[in-house]
């Protein structure tokens, strides 16, 4: 049965996809980071003597937000608009950046949308 963790743990990075990686070091699993209004994959793998060991992937998946609406970001921010989508394959997860562009429009599985 997969856990979750829930809740702010630390601070956000300012490289897309590293606060997400640095809370899956701390907890020792792969995960999906929210609150970060970034989008980014950051993924380490370790190996010993030639071995893959364990491979840790951080996935942060952007916002959706309007903008014009954050007023207390005083018109700045270095946010990235878009989701997230997981392709679940038994055990094998595969995380996958949608990056919404200026226009509203995004891309999934080759089709473009908006």
């Amino acid at each position: 049965m997969p856990s979750a963790v829930h809740g702010d743990h630390g601070r956000i990075s300012q490289v897309a996809g590293q606060t997400a990686l640095k809370q899956a070091l701390q907890h020792g699993k792969s995960l999906v980071c929210g609150h970060t209004h970034r989008l980014g994959v950051s993924s380490i793998t370790e190996a010993s003597g030639g071995i893959v060991g364990r491979i840790l992937t951080g996935f942060e998946v952007g916002n959706i937000m309007d903008f014009r609406k954050a007023h207390y970001t005083h018109g700045s921010a270095i946010w990235q608009q878009g989701f997230g989508i997981m392709y679940v394959d038994g055990r094998n997860v595969t995380p996958v950046q949608v990056p919404i562009a200026k226009d509203g429009s995004f891309v999934v599985e080759g089709k473009r949308y908006g």
